[in-house]
């Protein structure tokens, strides 16, 4: 009888302590990224805008969040494969997206536009007009549906880069016509990547936007997915986004490495 409370006892108290263990890890949410400034990156200021947004909205519902940080293809596979993960940011939604996981949000938005050479300037009225331009897009990037259908049909020509701040480059040096970028993230690329600072005047935003776009956090199809999302969601309710994120895309860009 004594060997059995013992065994009991000890069961129970390392019973507790695994449960109370497993409770504090459920406190934390673990989400994949990438480095997209402003919005994203292990060394900005709260590791950027959009994560200083998803932590405010999961600290308003008393949760924690981690970030890990890697290149976007493998944010969105570790995202969607490993046990660890439940979800990546920020993603553009689009129905192939959707299709893989719950996207909630929005915990902001940015114009998506297409970056020129000022003495190269490109007018257009439709996507039909760009057929013969050689553009820059990042790999594995979300842009518009119609822009994404009309790659997919081989009816634009585009030149496939691992960041945003190799297609700057691309651009700078005449290799290609126009870049698909986020307004903010070219505004923080020329002010913070050296040869492209020093390129400041030379490159420019098309002024015809091609659409506003939201960002989203993607969490895994899976019941913990689901409701990280409406955890996120009531958290969202509780703190001003906007007010957030104009905040953080105000703040001096540091000096970046260069093009990676």
């Amino acid at each position: 009888m004594v060997r059995f409370s013992l065994s009991l006892l000890v069961f129970c108290l390392f019973g507790f302590g695994f449960g109370a263990e497993a409770q504090v890890e459920n406190k934390t949410v673990r989400l994949t990224s990438l480095e997209w400034p402003p919005y994203a990156g292990p060394e900005l200021h709260g590791q950027g805008a959009s994560v200083v947004v998803a932590r405010e909205a999961f600290k308003a519902m008393g949760y924690a969040l981690q970030v890990d940080f890697f290149a976007w293809s493998d944010a969105v596979s570790k995202a969607r494969t490993d046990a660890q993960y439940s979800g990546y940011f920020p993603e553009y939604f689009s129905g192939e997206v959707s299709a893989k996981f719950h996207c909630v949000g929005a915990i902001g938005e940015g114009p998506l536009a297409f970056a020129q050479r000022r003495d190269s300037a490109i007018g257009w009225k439709s996507l039909d007009d760009l057929s013969k331009v050689p553009i820059g897009v990042v790999q594995d990037y979300v842009n518009t549906d119609e822009f994404d259908k009309r790659v997919a049909q081989k009816r634009l020509r585009v030149e496939v880069s691992l960041t945003d701040t190799s297609n700057l480059l691309k651009l700078e040096l005449n290799r290609i016509d126009l870049a698909v970028i986020d307004s903010n993230v070219f505004d923080y690329l020329r002010q913070s990547v050296p040869q492209l600072k020093r390129a400041q005047g030379s490159l420019e935003l098309n002024p015809k936007i091609l659409e506003v776009k939201k960002l989203y956090i993607c969490f895994k199809k899976t019941p913990q997915g689901v409701r990280w999302g409406k955890v996120l969601s009531e958290g969202l309710r509780k703190i001003d986004v906007n007010a957030l994120m104009r905040q953080h895309m105000q703040r001096p860009a540091p000096a970046l490495a260069g093009a990676k």
